[in-house]
């Protein structure tokens, strides 16, 4: 299961922003963090790639969000089975 911490910019309209802060509440697999100003930690853990690619491509077309930045992602509990892992 896909789990990524994200960090998303939100607009600084005030209906915009919270229209957004709505419509990420209300999403599953979406935790919400404290804001820090404009900007917004979240957490994103949906049970397979494709579901965790579906909230992304909301996230970008989503009102009230200018940017996506990615802090951290892991989707190794995702992986075939017998698919091997990359090392460095």
């Amino acid at each position: 299961m896909p789990v990524s911490g994200l960090v998303l910019t939100l607009s600084r309209n005030d209906a915009d922003r919270a229209a957004a802060l709505t419509a990420l509440d209300r999403r599953e697999g979406v935790s919400i963090g404290e804001p820090q100003g404009h900007r917004l930690p979240i957490v994103v853990d949906t049970p397979c790639s494709e579901d965790d690619r579906a909230v992304w491509e909301w996230l970008h077309t989503l009102p009230g969000v200018l940017f996506v930045d990615l802090v951290c992602a892991d989707a190794s509990e995702d992986a075939p089975a017998g698919a091997a892992r990359r090392t460095s």
